[in-house]
């Protein structure tokens, strides 16, 4: 029965997964030719301008948020983003359970030789399935961005010394303007902690849709539900960001263990944060890598579905309206 039931949610959602990994594809290639269209001394000089109290919301150091790299691994935190992620997720882990029990056909399908544990597994690993697509979407589309855009950028004019072999920049000349193609600038191989990030977040996205599900009946409440409840997890970050006396709050939500710029940073600047478990970083400060947040994330979603299946078999299934 594996065979049917998975044909079943395929054709049920292959236009909602094709348009979204389309959707985050294209994305992440817009990112680069954004990012290509304004050159890195001009956008310093937009930084500089912020005030003091948000550049300190930024847990990425300014020195590479001004690199092409570090303006690319900022759209992995795009709002857009987490939409395209977010309804995947929602869309999917809503319908495991409340959904087929809103519809009347949970009853139809058990009907059938099936077990209760198949009959949620099937929808659980394809919408995993889903939530990998749109990772390596965001690759994807980094990387056609990279291979295929050219850059804008602006140098200063410099006089040199000869005796001293030093050179400095003439602020009041006018900048001359090159084109420099952006494989030369990036390498799109330094992003992959930010889509694996992505994904254990999309785990953790998805884990949350499907114990709504499994509890209720109805797929609009449970919908309701899963979507103020991420609201308010987002709200608590974003307060705990806002003021060191409140940082406590971060602990509250699972959207701390989400920084994959940050992730990115140190990675391409720290050869000991790529694959370790923790680095030691500057004044010896002991600083956990991506993959403890990351299995923060995928230990807090994994253990939500397996709540969510252990329900759905105790559960007692109400009769279609």
């Amino acid at each position: 029965m594996i065979g049917p039931l998975l044909r079943r949610v395929w054709l049920e959602t292959r236009w909602l997964l094709a348009g979204c990994c389309l959707l985050m594809c294209f994305f992440f290639w817009l990112r680069v030719w954004l990012v290509s269209r304004l050159d890195s001394g001009r956008f310093q000089q937009i930084l500089e301008l912020l005030p003091s109290n948000i550049r300190s919301m930024v847990k990425v150091d300014f020195s590479f948020v001004v690199t092409h790299t570090g303006r690319l691994s900022i759209g992995f935190e795009e709002p857009m983003v987490l939409l395209v992620l977010s309804i995947w997720c929602i869309s999917r882990g809503s319908d495991v359970v409340s959904g087929e029990l809103s519809r009347g056909t949970m009853e139809m399908m058990l009907a059938q030789p099936v077990s209760r544990r198949r009959a949620f597994l099937v929808p659980v690993l394809y919408a995993l399935a889903g939530v990998t697509l749109l990772a390596l979407a965001s690759q994807i589309g980094t990387w056609l961005g990279i291979a295929t855009i050219i850059a804008n950028e602006a140098y200063y004019p410099s006089f040199r010394i000869p005796l001293l072999g030093l050179s400095f920049p003439i602020p009041f000349a006018k900048p001359v303007e090159t084109q420099i193609p952006m494989w030369q600038l990036v390498d799109w191989r330094a992003f992959w902690p930010g889509s694996v990030n992505l994904f254990c977040l999309g785990v953790t996205l998805l884990g949350v849709a499907t114990i709504f599900s499994a509890y209720d009946r109805f797929r609009w409440r449970a919908i309701g539900g899963v979507t103020i409840t991420l609201i308010l997890l987002s709200v608590l970050k974003v307060v705990a960001m806002s003021h060191p006396a409140l940082g406590f709050l971060g602990w509250l939500t699972f959207f701390s263990a989400f920084e994959p710029a940050l992730f990115i940073s140190q990675t391409s600047s720290l050869p000991g944060a790529t694959w370790g478990w923790y680095f030691y970083g500057p004044g010896e400060v002991l600083v956990w890598t991506h993959w403890v947040y990351n299995a923060i994330l995928l230990a807090i979603g994994l253990g939500l579905l397996w709540q969510a299946l252990r329900v759905f078999e105790r559960r007692d299934l109400p009769a279609p309206l």
